[in-house]
Order: C-alpha cells, then sequence, then structure tokens
C-alpha cells in the first residue's frame, strides 16, 4: 500500500519556501560512509516518499516530486509510492539522468539544498558545478 505523502510534501515545500525559495531538496539513500546497509536513522528518501528499496534518489521540486530509482525497483516503487511521486525509470530510454535531466524551471533557480553529511562528497560534486549549493 502507498504512503500518504501530499501532506508531508506540503510542509517541506513550505519549508524550502521560507529557506530562501529553494528550487530542490534532494534526499539520496545513501549515509555519509556508502555503507552497503544503511541504519534506520538514514532511511530519510524512504520516510518522504514511501519508498523502500535499497536504491534511489528523491528530489521533491515546489511543484514535483520525482524518484530515480533502477529496474530491480520499478514495481515496487509504483505500489510504494503515491500519486505525488513520478517514478524516473533510470537507464531506461527517455529517462533523464537526475543530474542533467532537471526540468528547465529548476535550472533558472539553480538553488538546491544536499545537506553534505547525508551524502559522499563525490556524488554531489556533478551536482555542484552546474547549481548553488545551499548547505
Amino acid at each position: 500500500m502507498a504512503k500518504k505523502t501530499g501532506e508531508l510534501l506540503l510542509k517541506l515545500r513550505g519549508l524550502m519556501k521560507s529557506h530562501g525559495q529553494l528550487s530542490a531538496y534532494i534526499v539520496p539513500s545513501d549515509d555519509p560512509h556508502m555503507s552497503e546497509y544503511v541504519s534506520e536513522n538514514f532511511h530519510r528518501r524512504a520516510y518522504v516518499s514511501g519508498f523502500t528499496g535499497s536504491a534511489g534518489t528523491a528530489i521533491v521540486m515546489l511543484d514535483k516530486a520525482l524518484l530515480w530509482t533502477d529496474g530491480r525497483y520499478f514495481l515496487q516503487a509504483e505500489k510504494e509510492m503515491d500519486e505525488n511521486w513520478t517514478l524516473m525509470k533510470a537507464f531506461m530510454p527517455g529517462t533523464p539522468m537526475k543530474r542533467t535531466g532537471l526540468p528547465p524551471t529548476l535550472q533558472r533557480h539553480r538553488k538546491w539544498e544536499l545537506t553534505r553529511r547525508l551524502a559522499p562528497s563525490h556524488d554531489s560534486r556533478p551536482l555542484a558545478k552546474n547549481w548553488e549549493v545551499l548547505v
């Protein structure tokens, strides 16, 4: 059964607006150590999206919420996410990569939040080249 995320996303978007009109909030699956098995206190992506698979990245924008995951988890993600989320089927034809395929509206604003403690620095470098990082 899909987790209802409407109220949570509404609150998160309110926080995004109150912190300098953030365009995107990026929620990775990783912990700072790139552990294979992530401790429950790092299950932030599952909390915000409902998707409990071990691989995926959620990006919450002011007008949409996207989740990238690979083929192992397409069916699971479709079952666990509600209508507020769009599944981005990673590595499938026509699906933009999360680092390069963000909407043009986001590219204009170029403000996003990725807490460095939640993601290894090598994962955020490609984003940081093109975006203003607000930590």
